[in-house]
């Protein structure tokens, strides 16, 4: 399969509670917004700053 990279693709922010739990609510209100903006893809986990800290099952939610 060949990816063709292109367009507009941002790193999203992960949201989470107070109680440091994912804040899948926000999360998906976020992602909606940035596709009502036209992006072509998102990117999820952070790559700079949740992404080392995030647990494998919270990674697999953020993806699902």
């Amino acid at each position: 399969m060949l990816i063709k990279w292109e367009g507009v693709m941002p790193a999203v922010a992960t949201k989470f509670t107070k109680d440091d739990k994912l804040d899948l609510k926000m999360c998906e209100l976020n992602i909606q917004a940035q596709m009502g903006a036209g992006v072509n893809a998102i990117t999820l986990g952070g790559t700079l700053g949740e992404a080392s800290t995030l647990t494998d099952d919270e990674k697999k939610t953020l993806t699902q």
